[in-house]
């Protein structure tokens, strides 16, 4: 692969006693897609005043390590040394970019036009909702972090796909707390994001005075598929109570939300902007880093300088170490960043040769633990990284965490498989939608030979019905 970029040393996602406030912006940064990264560099440019963008790229420049800087009394030498070792990242970062730039005037056969990625700022949308929510909870530190990890492994339907042991990132939380913590998501607006299960999402949605009507709860917990298949009589029957009685709890629980994510996923979004994009040139891959939207950040030298006066107040002093302190800790996250993406997007196609190298729409099993191993960074850094991102590849835009599945029979992809089935369904004639049987018959066509069982497993995990309750007319 033609671009280079420096290691970086990644944070230890493990057995992490206690998390840094730069530690945790760096982590939050790396979560964030492109739009938000735009966002939350606007902000932080705002907020910090030894922030500034640089609008070229220049030849030279006067950068930190090139000061003569006086050491006196107030003088902060491992600062200035970290910023030192900071110039020469940014520096290396602009020949990144310089070398970019040439490749792409020099290579017809590559014509990226980033503005086939631009639409308008969103608007505020349900994510930013719910997150404010969360932060007004009373939660400690390590508590917050744990529960910005439960929200940022939540799927687009509201569900959590992880332990919640394994997101305890500092291992100091106990088991009861960290049910406490979850249950609080739970209970945020629209209530059920965050379920591990239907019968949990259903359960959050419950007002306290339904939670306690035993049998609206056993028919969530224990008999779903009655409600399902619209079996009132059997309702009620099992559980001694009038038709009608049997009726409002049906219209109860079919009123809640199976899918509550869906509600707060942002529906302005006109065009997809990737974070990465990757192209294939004369049998070698590029991987490039979409930074068009982001600015090259640099530390205003004039702050730099007052650091070795003697002319400044202690409280002054202390004032602008603490923002240069922040200003270098802000560019690195943004570059640990950058790196985490493309180590990930490099072992992604090492490991996925047919579709990148072949050009077939065909995965192979990866999971995070593959890329976690590769790469020598945590799972929950790799689920983080890949969070709500999108790749162009070129054989089109897909999320990254596409390509990410569990080992299944024949090396055939859990995820592409259920692509496959929701693809059928949704370009089926709804007057005559397909019964398991079709699909699986029309997927052995293909070459997907998975059972009857197999096929129903599969959508009901993607929360589709059955083919009665799917036709219309």
């Amino acid at each position: 692969m033609r671009q280079r970029i420096i290691s970086n040393q990644s944070i230890s996602q493990k057995h992490v006693q206690k998390l840094t406030i730069h530690q945790i912006q760096a982590l939050k940064i790396l979560e964030k897609p492109i739009l938000e990264l735009e966002l939350a560099i606007k902000q932080e440019i705002i907020e910090n005043p030894v922030l500034e963008i640089r609008e070229e790229l220049q030849e030279s420049t006067e950068d930190v390590d090139r000061l003569e800087l006086k050491e006196d009394k107030n003088s902060d030498n491992k600062l200035l040394e970290e910023i030192r070792q900071l110039s020469e990242i940014l520096d290396y970062w602009d020949e990144i970019r310089k070398t970019e730039r040439s490749y792409e005037s020099k290579n017809q056969a590559y014509s990226m036009n980033y503005e086939e990625y631009e639409r308008k700022d969103p608007l505020v949308n349900g994510w930013e909702i719910f997150y404010k929510q969360f932060y007004n909870l009373p939660l400690n530190k390590e508590e917050r972090m744990f529960g910005e990890a439960i929200i940022g492994n939540i799927d687009e339907y509201g569900y959590l796909n992880m332990d919640l042991d394994t997101l305890d990132e500092s291992g100091s939380i106990s088991t009861q707390r960290r049910k406490a913590i979850h249950s609080m998501i739970l209970g945020l607006s629209p209530k059920g994001i965050g379920a591990r299960n239907l019968k949990e999402c259903l359960m959050a949605q419950l007002d306290n005075e339904l939670k306690n009507d035993k049998v609206i709860v056993s028919i969530i917990e224990n008999n779903l598929e009655l409600l399902i298949h619209n079996d009132i009589k059997k309702i009620s029957r099992k559980y001694h109570i009038s038709y009608e009685d049997a009726m409002k709890i049906k219209n109860i629980i079919s009123h809640l939300d199976p899918k509550p994510g869906v509600r707060i996923v942002q529906q302005h979004q006109q065009y997809i902007i990737p974070d990465i994009i990757v192209r294939k040139i004369d049998n070698e891959f590029d991987i490039i880093l979409n930074e068009a939207r982001i600015p090259r950040l640099v530390i205003n030298q004039n702050y730099i300088k007052m650091l070795s006066s003697a002319k400044l107040k202690m409280e002054e002093l202390d004032y602008i170490k603490n923002k240069v302190s922040s200003a270098q800790s802000f560019i690195k996250s943004i570059f640990m960043r950058r790196n985490t993406l493309y180590e990930i997007t490099k072992e992604i196609i090492n490991h996925q040769p047919k579709f990148f190298i072949e050009e077939k729409l065909h995965l192979l099993p990866m999971t995070y633990e593959d890329i976690s191993s590769s790469i020598n960074k945590g799972i929950s850094t790799i689920s983080r990284a890949i969070k709500g991102k999108y790749i162009d590849t070129p054989l089109g835009m897909y999320k990254i965490k596409w390509f990410f599945s569990n080992k299944i029979e024949k090396c055939i992809s859990t995820q592409f498989i259920k692509e496959q089935i929701r693809n059928l369904i949704e370009n089926e004639d709804k007057a005559n939608p397909y019964k398991d049987e079709n699909i699986m018959n029309l997927l052995a066509d293909k070459g997907l030979k998975i059972s009857i069982r197999t096929v129903a497993k599969y959508r009901n995990q993607m929360k589709i019905l059955n083919y009665r309750y799917r036709k219309e007319g």
